[in-house]
């Protein structure tokens, strides 16, 4: 975590298995950051749609909704009280996701 103040960077709680570490959705409502979706490994792996959300209070990762699909690439906005995840590939990561 890089606190914008100090320019210092402070190590935080590591993702949780099987979270997302590439093409993940990425929003936050100013408490907690949500990840959604993705691709779990590096390299060209199997996508996610697991979903997990960061307490920002107390540096803990916990399992959040998974979405109904496998998805990479989409994107996730927070939008007056609502968490949005749209678009992307679906779990062939070549057909686009109009959803």
């Amino acid at each position: 975590m890089l606190d914008l103040a100090t320019g210092r960077w402070t190590e935080i709680a590591s993702l949780p298995s099987g979270a997302a570490s590439t093409h993940g959705g990425v929003a936050s409502d100013g408490r907690y950051i949500y990840l959604v979706g993705g691709q779990p490994a590096g390299g060209y792996g199997t996508g996610t749609n697991k979903s997990f959300r960061y307490d920002t209070l107390n540096n803990t990762w916990s399992p959040w909704v998974s979405l109904p699909q496998v998805r990479y690439g989409g994107a996730l906005t927070y939008l007056n009280g609502t968490l949005y995840y749209f678009a992307g590939d679906r779990a062939d990561r070549v057909t686009v996701a109009n959803d």
